[in-house]
């Protein structure tokens, strides 16, 4: 195997389980792991791992972890394969690349698997810029989040999020917004969620099934603000497969789009929470090198 780090979530959901798997990797031959503790602790890693000379960064975690790893790859020009083991709860990005969700077999692709240039999206606004590789939903996203605790994840997995998501339906704040593209387009909109999609999952839950994450472009979803019993008929379209044809639902793909908003709005960047009043999401092509299965 090439000389790698693996940059192990100690605090990650699945950690504690598979503590065999990493004693395993801690025996392989040019492999040295690290424990992380949090998405903190990752930048000086990575950038220390960049000084070294090693050849491919693992990041075994959560997409938190992951957005980490590839935010310091790219702050420190580190232009290696990234590989994922999902420790976390939803593992949204492992989702769209078709990694496994178990870490052990996700593991076994440091081997056998190959490597796939995919695009990463930017978030940039005021005092703050970084990259991500799966969703950013801007809106109620945080108020679901603030709905789950650690006791829901470890019970319910990714369905903890659609349970947060049904406790706070019947009291969603509604959001004046507009949305400028890239191809001349622009909306005003009163919403509850903006979803800004270069993988498909969020949650756990497919939320983009259009976007392709190596096509040059974004999948924006907006839903708009409505009754509690909109929203509940938007939820039940959602799970049959067809919500983005839901009459409160707009959506469009695009290289560029700029959000404002009429007051703070909360974004939720790969799990990082940032409020807002502008926002610009633009694509930085083929940006990363990821290891995924063979097929």
């Amino acid at each position: 195997m090439s000389k790698t780090i693996v940059l192990w979530n100690s605090e990650a959901s699945q950690a504690e389980r598979y503590q065999p798997l990493m004693a395993s990797l801690r025996k392989s031959p040019n492999v040295d792991v690290r424990l992380s503790g949090d998405r903190d602790s990752v930048p000086q890693l990575v950038a220390e791992a960049a000084g070294a000379g090693y050849e491919r960064v693992v990041a075994a975690g959560g997409d938190g972890t992951v957005h980490a790893a590839v935010n310091a790859m790219l702050d420190n020009n580190f232009d290696v394969p990234l590989g994922i083991l999902p420790l976390g709860t939803a593992n949204d990005i492992c989702s769209t690349l078709g990694i496994p969700a178990d870490p052990e077999q996700a593991a076994q692709l440091l081997h056998s698997g190959r490597d796939r240039r995919i695009d990463l999206a930017h978030f940039a606004t005021a005092g703050h810029s970084h990259y991500f590789c799966n969703v950013a939903t801007g809106g109620n996203a945080d108020r679901v989040q603030e709905a789950i605790d650690e006791e829901m994840k470890q019970r319910m997995g990714a369905w903890c999020y659609l349970r947060g998501a049904i406790s706070v339906l019947a009291d969603l704040q509604g959001y004046d917004v507009t949305l400028r593209f890239d191809h001349g387009e622009a909306w005003q909109q009163n919403v509850w969620n903006i979803l800004v999609c270069n993988g498909r999952y969020a949650g756990g839950l497919e939320v983009a099934a259009e976007a392709s994450p190596d096509d040059g472009l974004l999948e924006v979803i907006v839903v708009l603000s409505g009754s509690p019993l909109e929203l509940a008929s938007m939820a039940a379209d959602f799970f049959l497969g067809n919500y983005l044809e839901n009459e409160r639902v707009l959506h469009t793909r695009t290289g560029k789009v700029v959000i404002h908003s009429a007051g703070p709005m909360r974004f939720s960047v790969d799990g990082e929470a940032v409020d807002v009043k502008e926002v610009t999401f633009t694509v930085r092509p083929q940006a990363l090198t990821v290891r995924v299965p063979s097929e």
